[in-house]
This record gives structure tokens, sequence and C-alpha cells, in this order.
């Protein structure tokens, strides 16, 4: 199976949500599917899209909706939960 990374995950590491989504993420098979970007100023972060508000904010390929932010974060996750697990 490939394992690129397909999804896109925006996060900062002063935010509880972002936290609270990447630690349940992580006992997932998904955690691997997603690209993790932190907005936390540094020099190494690369240029945030101008459309990201918010954090977390998740960009799913393949969705009618691709980018999810605020309560769709975690609904998206267990949504996805109920149908594979």
């Amino acid at each position: 199976m490939n394992q690129q990374k397909k999804h896109i995950c925006f996060y900062s590491n002063s935010d509880k949500w972002s936290k609270a989504f990447i630690e349940e993420l992580a006992g997932t098979p998904w955690v691997r599917e997603f690209e993790y970007i932190c907005v936390d100023p540094s020099p190494n972060r690369p240029a945030l899209p101008k459309w990201l508000k918010q954090v977390p904010t998740l960009v799913i390929q393949g969705d009618e909706e691709p980018v999810k932010t605020d309560t769709n974060v975690m609904n998206w996750l267990y949504e996805r939960k109920m149908r594979e697990m």
C-alpha cells in the first residue's frame, strides 16, 4: 500500500485543540497519511496559505469539502473511525 502523505494538518504547538486532534489521530492507522505543518513562527516554516485563519485545519484530499476547521476536524476523525474501524 502506498504510504504517500495525502492530507495536510495545520497545527500550533500552543493550541489545545491541535494537540487533542493529533493525540487522537496518533492512535489510528491514518496518522501516517498526513503532512503536518506547524504554523508557529519559525525560520524553517513554509509559507502558509492566505486562506488559513485557524488551527487545527485539515485539508483532506478527495473530500467534497476538503478543508476542515472547528468541530469538523474531530468530526472527520470520528466519522472515519465509525466507517473503517
